[in-house]
């Protein structure tokens, strides 16, 4: 295992994909990354299929990577998502909202989190809670 700095939070990951799967026990999350991203050698291996390619910034400047979809299993909850594939194996953002966790940096783990949905709709009124019937929000 990697030494860890202060508030970093490591996890095991799995990345599935068309031709098998592969945990790696010390993925970093950052939460400064919107994209989960799978290293170009394991996206190989497991058979991921770049779709498009995409600009990202990067701490070294302007880049663009291969977008691909990969099953990522994290702590036992696990769903399909887009992953870019690069030169390092990372947790991002979109990854852990999307299969509930927030990060404490305290503790360095993941925790559950509760989403929002603020426009769901009031089932009394079947109306969006903070929209007005016309349909102008209010304030």
């Amino acid at each position: 295992m990697a030494a860890q700095t202060m508030g970093e939070v490591r996890v095991p990951v799995t990345f599935r994909g068309p031709k098998g799967a592969a945990t790696v026990e010390d993925v970093l999350v950052d939460t400064g990354a919107t994209h989960t991203a799978v290293e170009s050698g394991l996206a190989e291996a497991l058979g991921l299929v770049p779709r498009w390619r995409h600009p990202f910034e990067t701490a070294n400047g302007p880049r663009d990577f291969d977008i691909a979809l990969a099953e990522v299993e994290i702590l036992g909850r696990s769903m399909p998502m887009s992953v870019v594939i690069a030169d390092v194996n990372l947790v991002g953002m979109t990854t852990l909202e999307s299969l509930g966790f927030k990060v404490d940096p305290v503790q360095r783990r993941l925790e559950p989190t509760v989403g929002v949905l603020y426009s769901v709709a009031d089932p009394e009124t079947t109306t969006p809670i903070g929209v007005d019937p016309s349909g102008l929000i209010e304030p």
